[in-house]
């Protein structure tokens, strides 16, 4: 995993051909959360989820190799804590699963946006 100035999180996840690939998301310790999920430039069901999730089908190894997953989760802080803490899951590829564990302070904010790019290889 690596960490750049326009993403909070940067990483590749291997694909296998005829596998689907799916994505969970889960945000700790309570906080009120919506994320926007797109595949290159095109969302991702409904473009935007409210909750956690578990197995939202991304596509098809074969029809998303070379492109990249963009995930951006605007987080409250309506538990009035220093951090926030998103984990990414992601199966179907060559590594099952792929666990992305990210933290993020919010440094007196009331909310903070954490934002993720995955290459699929």
């Amino acid at each position: 995993m690596q960490v750049n100035n326009l993403y909070d999180v940067v990483d590749v996840y291997k694909v296998i051909d005829n596998r689907d690939i799916f994505l969970s998301m889960k945000v700790g310790n309570g906080q009120l959360r919506y994320h926007y999920i797109r595949l290159d430039l095109n969302q991702i069901g409904d473009g935007y989820y409210r909750h956690d999730f578990d197995d939202l089908s991304i596509g098809l190894g074969s029809e998303i190799k070379s492109k990249t997953l963009y995930i951006t989760s605007n987080i409250s802080n309506n538990m009035s804590l220093a951090s926030a803490i998103i984990t990414y899951t992601l199966t179907g590829g060559v590594s099952e699963p792929k666990i992305i564990r990210h933290e993020k302070a919010f440094n007196g904010q009331e909310a903070i946006a954490i934002k993720a790019k995955i290459k699929f290889i």
